[in-house]
């Protein structure tokens, strides 16, 4: 198995519909280059509509996985334990994926070489006030050392990877409550700190939906911090002494 695409779900509902459509304008495309693949719809504590949306739309190849995390990180986990494919891509079921992404990514992975974090080259964030781009560079290009990715995430959590660079890598719970947050963006310096790359597939488009009570904005609302990583622990230390 070459890709295996993880669908977060949670209580998206009718929403849902247009990521499940894309992943399968994506599978496609692979087909059609004779790369085999498959879908897990990762179901997070979902509502009984989500659930069932799910079930009757889940594509060929397709498989629900149903966990009770109630968290983003410990989620993504879950579904990379579960993937048997080479390489794993992450959407969240309220966005959209360029029709030919998977493939893209795919092939760019193949011709580095080597294993990269890959992102799009731009995201187009919308739904909740006037739409607004992303444009993503090569960490190399932006310079992205420590001191930057403290201030700012430079990349999204729609991504693609081999399995083994998630093995290696996990994702860190998202813990509100304790003011710690931010799971893509703890990940994207934890792969710094392992010496991965972060590197950009040309010509590729993510869309990313905005809503009134997204994680994000839920995130800023209660001033979270990214959570810890090795990035800064190797640097600045624990600051338990």
């Amino acid at each position: 198995m070459k890709v295996t695409a993880v669908v977060n779900m949670h209580r998206e509902k009718w929403l849902a519909n247009s990521a499940l459509r894309s992943v399968q304008r994506n599978l496609a495309a692979l087909d059609n280059a004779g790369l085999a693949a498959e879908v897990i719809l990762l179901l997070d504590t979902p509502d009984d509509l989500t659930r069932a949306f799910a079930r009757e739309f889940c594509p060929a190849h397709g498989r629900l996985l149903e966990v009770s995390c109630r968290d983003l990180g410990s989620a993504r986990n879950a579904a990379v334990a579960e993937a048997r494919g080479d390489y794993i891509a992450f959407l969240d079921a309220d966005d959209i994926w360029g029709d030919e992404w998977l493939l893209r990514a795919h092939r760019a992975a193949q011709e580095a070489g080597e294993d990269v974090v890959w992102h799009p080259e731009a995201s187009i964030f919308f739904g909740t006030a006037e739409p607004y781009w992303l444009v993503h560079r090569d960490d190399d290009v932006l310079g992205a050392d420590w001191q930057t990715l403290a201030l700012r995430n430079h990349w999204t959590s729609l991504c693609f990877a081999p399995r083994c660079l998630f093995d290696r890598v996990r994702y860190q719970s998202v813990e509100i409550e304790k003011g710690l947050g931010y799971e893509d963006w703890a990940f994207n310096m934890a792969a710094v700190a392992a010496g991965y790359h972060h590197r950009v597939v040309q010509s590729t488009l993510h869309l990313v939906r905005m809503t009134p009570d997204s994680l994000v904005r839920r995130s800023a609302r209660h001033d979270i911090l990214v959570a810890p990583t090795q990035l800064f622990i190797d640097r600045v230390g624990r600051g338990d002494r």
